[in-house]
């Protein structure tokens, strides 16, 4: 008796199979996948439906982006940009002054990609991750309110647990319940509008159906002409870093911030913490009644989010301060006691006061060792679905201090 083998059902689907059957282009299925919050996958290649390099996604998934709000809106608002298309230069324009595109309904796409309270705080991971970068490369106008607004709430409940300075970036934790939220704060630096470029699909050339009736207009070969004029007005420069999918991404983005917050704020009381009654052991007040003055910049912004969160209170430069937070100091005020921004972050983390003696200025300063436990602290399970298993290897070898390893996988 033979016996027959089950093969293993076919999963997932290629991004250019996905892109054919609902006739898109790149930048438009980016938008589309972006919204709809569907993330790609590399799977085995028993689970693939067709054979392609690259990104795969799920079957279930092609099948809902077809079936979104966001596929029928992107459609109709494609049609009216034909529409409009058409009759530009016509002498026609008074007939398509009244249209006007469709506007995405973000509320109802949070409501789709969360279905509890708790995966949508959860998901604040990601979201303050992408804003703080998009603030820092220029992309998003609210940035600076937004993002004042969450600080302003951390550091009002004081739900700042531990914060750790990497190479590239700052990574900060809060828990909210029994919810762990770990976002990453980019280092400022020069200017990158110079790098970056938000690429565009090149349009595709109009042709009119019928040209009988409509001979004042132009002719197929003006048409033409022009059509390919337009064409080249649109170059991607293949030098500069592509940032459309972050930029696609912001009001989706910014309406999950808000929703979060504004429920937040329903949930808890208006912090009223008396400050002179929080005792030296407890985290909340470690820095209780101590002057900072921040004179750095690179880290100045999270120094200003730990200080407050373990009862501090920053103070400016003409203003008397107990502590001074900089990297050098050409002049030395009497009774001002001079740190590393080192001191600030280890003293949140091992939440106690730690003798400030071995982070002075101009001393070599202790190990700075990182307060999370595994690479969940701090990258998103949709992030590690998107790497090989290389690259996750390579990426715990180097939270685990083994940048040196290689593997050959």
């Amino acid at each position: 008796m033979s016996m027959a083998y089950i093969k293993a059902p076919k999963k997932f689907i290629s991004k250019s199979l996905v892109m054919k059957n609902l006739k898109l282009q790149d930048r438009e299925f980016d938008r589309l996948v972006t919204l709809c919050g569907v993330h790609p996958y590399i799977p085995k290649n028993r689970q693939k439906v067709d054979e392609e390099n690259g990104f795969y996604y799920k079957v279930y998934d092609a099948n809902k982006l077809i079936h979104s709000h966001v596929y029928k809106t992107m459609m109709k608002n494609k049609s009216i940009e034909s529409i409009k298309k058409r009759y530009e230069g016509t002498g026609f324009e008074y007939k398509i002054a009244n249209l006007r595109y469709k506007e995405y309904n973000y509320v109802d796409l949070i409501k789709d990609k969360y279905k509890t309270f708790a995966e949508s705080v959860d998901g604040l991971n990601v979201t303050m991750s992408n804003l703080y970068l998009a603030r820092m490369l220029g992309l998003y106008k609210d940035s600076d309110n937004v993002i004042k607004n969450f600080e302003d709430f951390v550091i009002a409940k004081r739900l700042l647990e531990c914060s750790f300075m990497s190479k590239s970036g700052i990574y900060n934790q809060i828990s909210i319940g029994k919810i762990r939220v770990t976002w990453f704060v980019p280092y400022p630096g020069a200017s990158l509008q110079e790098i970056i470029e938000e690429k565009k699909d090149i349009p595709r050339g109009f042709r009119w159906k019928e040209l009988t009736f409509l001979d004042f207009v132009s002719s197929s070969d003006d048409e033409s002409s022009s059509s390919e004029s337009e064409m080249e007005e649109i170059v991607n420069d293949d030098s500069k870093i592509d940032i459309s999918l972050l930029s696609y991404s912001l009001p989706l983005l910014d309406m999950h911030f808000k929703l979060v917050l504004y429920k937040l704020g329903k949930l808890h009381e208006p912090c009223s913490v008396d400050h002179s009654k929080i005792v030296a052991t407890d985290k909340a007040g470690i820095f209780s009644g101590m002057l900072f003055w921040i004179d750095i910049v690179a880290v100045g912004e999270c120094l200003r989010l730990i200080v407050p969160c373990l009862g501090g209170k920053v103070v400016g430069r003409d203003e008397k301060a107990d502590v001074c937070v900089c990297e050098s100091a050409d002049e030395v005020n009497e009774g001002v006691i001079y740190v590393q921004p080192q001191y600030v972050f280890d003293c949140l983390n091992r939440k106690e006061k730690l003798d400030h003696i071995e982070y002075c200025v101009g001393k070599v300063l202790p190990k700075h060792v990182s307060p999370f436990r595994s690479i969940e602290d701090i990258v998103s399970k949709e992030v590690m679905m998107t790497m090989s298993k290389k690259q996750r290897y390579n990426m715990e070898d180097v939270l685990n201090r083994f940048e040196d390893v290689e593997y050959e996988i």
